[in-house]
């Protein structure tokens, strides 16, 4: 669960430390009637029902968890954590096309850009796992606009591009951007491999090593 005081209302914090503590002992049943009782005395108050989210989908309710997280976006809806725990809530429940319409609702209300880059991010992923190639590939090209430095991210818009041609001129990008990044270099060199350079390949390689001699893709 996520504890953390920056996710809770002052007022009712003390409530959610001592289900953190039940929690922590394996008390869940404890953990969540302190929970209820602090959605009790503030029924408005997101944060409770973000934690009892959390609490749910810890112990593998998915469905309650995401009850819970649609309060939450009920009550707040720029709360991105809420955003984020929904979606994997309905990847665990096997059903990501229903995590795009709070992704792209996620999107519309978010104003933080590194926030909306991971976003575009999680969009991008659900459209890859239903196949949606081209989409999900629009996609991780915003996440990387709004974030540039995210290895992942560079990544993920990889695995969706066929041209090798591409797929070099978006490394060699990623590289520009992120010159210490051994997981690029490491890319670069399997994308020149495709292209039947060798020698240049090995040197990616020898590049990726140099930068992290322990480095394992």
């Amino acid at each position: 669960c996520d504890w953390s005081s920056d996710v809770c209302s002052s007022d009712l914090y003390p409530l959610v430390t001592l289900a953190q503590a039940a929690y922590k002992q394996n008390k869940t049943v404890q953990a969540e009637r302190l929970l209820e009782s602090a959605i009790d005395l503030n029924s408005y108050d997101f944060y409770s029902y973000y934690h009892k989210a959390n609490l749910f989908s810890d112990q593998g309710n998915y469905e309650g968890a995401l009850a819970q997280y649609k309060n939450v976006i009920q009550l707040n809806p720029q709360f991105a954590n809420a955003y984020e725990r929904l979606v994997t809530t309905f990847w665990d429940l096997g059903r990501a096309e229903e995590a795009l319409e709070p992704l792209q609702k996620a999107i519309q209300f978010n104003l933080n850009p590194a926030l909306t880059s991971d976003f575009y991010q999680l969009l991008g992923i659900t459209l890859f796992v239903l196949q949606r190639k081209e989409e999900a590939k629009d996609n991780f090209k915003k996440a990387i606009e709004l974030d540039p430095h995210s290895i992942e991210k560079y990544s993920s818009l990889c695995k969706t591009l066929n041209n090798t041609e591409e797929k070099l001129s978006l490394l060699k990008q990623g590289i520009k951007d992120n010159p210490t990044s051994a997981k690029l270099y490491d890319l670069l060199g399997y994308a020149l491999l495709d292209e039947k350079k060798f020698d240049e390949a090995i040197v990616q390689f020898n590049k990726a090593i140099e930068l992290d001699p322990k480095y394992d893709q």
